[in-house]
């Protein structure tokens, strides 16, 4: 097959008894995919996912409930490949999106089933030589925030226990 299929299952030996995402399934009829987030939240429940259709690196993030296999009617256009995080219960989606010029610059928190006009902004970086990066630390019990140039960066945490809480900077570039 031309693209990865994500599996998961109890044990080693039976790791593909339910396919998460078949990229070829996506992937068919547009002559261009690509993945970008994929990553399953704390609860495994859901998997938050997004494609590039077009080759313009403008990716639509969606949640798929792991149970029934189908993705909620949550799709969020026009985002960044920078990664994306959940708060520990679940039912919070931070993710980032780009400005004019197509940098990552701009996190939001999404609750799950929400429309995307009630999306919360949480960081926002306006100097156009950072780029903007999310993900999870291996512990799951904070969000990383990661504003960074070539010579300098900055990090922002955020307790996945309390995602409607202000992100704290760790130390100031």
């Amino acid at each position: 097959k031309s693209y990865p299929v994500h599996h998961r299952g109890p044990t080693a030996d039976r790791a593909t008894d339910r396919v998460l995402l078949d990229e070829n399934l996506e992937a068919d009829g547009h002559e261009d995919f690509d993945l970008g987030a994929f990553d399953v939240s704390m609860d495994h429940c859901f998997a938050a996912w997004s494609m590039d259709t077009t080759g313009d690196e403008q990716y639509t993030l969606r949640i798929r409930d792991l149970d029934t296999g189908h993705d909620l009617d949550d799709q969020l256009d026009d985002t960044s490949n920078a990664g994306v995080a959940w708060s520990r219960d679940g039912q919070w989606l931070f993710y980032v999106t780009p400005d004019a010029q197509e940098r990552p610059a701009t996190v939001w928190r999404h609750r799950i089933g929400t429309l995307r006009a009630d999306d919360v902004r949480v960081f926002d970086e306006t100097d156009e030589r950072f780029f903007v990066g999310i993900g999870s630390t291996r512990s799951d019990s904070w969000i990383v925030i990661q504003s960074a140039s070539r010579t300098s960066s900055e990090t922002w945490l955020l307790s996945t226990d309390r995602p409607t809480d202000d992100p704290i900077v760790v130390l100031e570039r």
